[in-house]
């Protein structure tokens, strides 16, 4: 096995546990949702992302931020992923994390998260984004309105 082969397993592996952001057959009216990152410096941001539709793991900003900075060194690049949601009502699990670009800055630095479960009903064509706050004071992670940036979900806080 070679370098190129050994680097790739862990994505395909990440890959088979993900579904699409849509059912299977859906031909429905479909929204957007994109998630988020707030950077602090380049080598801290918080994630703001949604992992799971109708309890189905999706590709999400974490994940693949998690997995983008290996070999990065103090350098941490997010990575922001949007996908089509169906235009119906519907579950989302929302996640935040802060991440630091080596795991030793973890150790030193505070590490802030939330996560819960919400219900959520886009409208057909409407654009979406996951937001939230980490700090000492406030965790907590809701969606918005892209155009307006209205909150249009309950917030999830700690």
């Amino acid at each position: 096995m070679n370098i190129k082969q050994i680097c790739i397993l862990p994505v395909l592996s990440l890959a088979a546990c993900v579904s699409t952001s849509l059912p299977k057959g859906y031909s429905g009216p479909t929204a957007n949702l994109k998630d988020s990152a707030q950077t602090h410096s380049n080598s801290k941001a918080d994630l703001f992302c949604v992992t799971k539709i109708d309890d189905r793991n999706i590709a999400d900003s974490l994940t693949a931020t998690l997995v983008g900075k290996q070999g990065m060194g103090f350098i941490l690049i997010p990575s922001i992923l949007e996908r089509p949601l169906p235009a119906q009502p519907i579950t989302l699990e929302l996640k935040a994390r802060t991440v630091y670009a080596a795991p030793i800055q973890e150790m030193f630095g505070k590490v802030y998260t939330v996560s819960g479960t919400i219900p959520f009903r886009p409208k057909p064509n409407g654009a979406y984004i996951v937001k939230g706050k980490l700090g000492p004071e406030e965790q907590s992670i809701w969606i918005e309105d892209a155009e307006t940036g209205s909150v249009v979900s309950e917030k999830i806080s700690k």
